[in-house]
């Protein structure tokens, strides 16, 4: 008799093959997908730091500051300084999706130096270590 077909062994064997490759897969992808969204995080704070001391030597230029300002990273948007990562012209952390509009940091001329560093440490904003430059 010739049965035509697979037998349970090895209908399970090509099931534990495919979970396996599943699982390397899913675990590569997740992993990607973390590095992606740090590396968004850290292009957004070298954004939010550059567009901070194009405010502030605009702003200490043009004689209209003190030697330490502090701003939120909305009014940083609104003032043209800094582009906006969503429709709805907030700033959005890439990593917790949380907006960070409301974020005030404050700076720094010192030393012919501009510094930013935040006012609060305080979840979803970025921290002082984030700053660093």
């Amino acid at each position: 008799m010739n049965n035509k077909g697979f037998t349970l062994v090895e209908l399970l064997g090509t099931i534990v093959i495919l979970a396996i490759i599943v699982g390397i897969s899913s675990y590569s992808i997740i992993t990607v997908l973390n590095n992606t969204k740090k590396k968004n995080y850290q292009f957004l704070v070298d954004k939010i730091k550059k567009a901070s001391e194009t405010y502030y030597q605009e702003c200490y230029y043009g004689n209209n500051c003190p030697y330490t300002e502090e701003i939120t990273l909305g009014k940083l948007v609104s003032n043209g300084y800094l582009t906006s990562n969503n429709k709805d012209d907030n700033l959005i952390n890439p990593m917790t999706k949380e907006d960070i509009s409301n974020c005030t940091i404050i700076v720094k001329y010192n030393d012919g130096k501009v510094t930013v560093t935040p006012k609060e440490e305080i979840s979803p904003c970025p921290s002082r270590g984030d700053y660093e430059w």
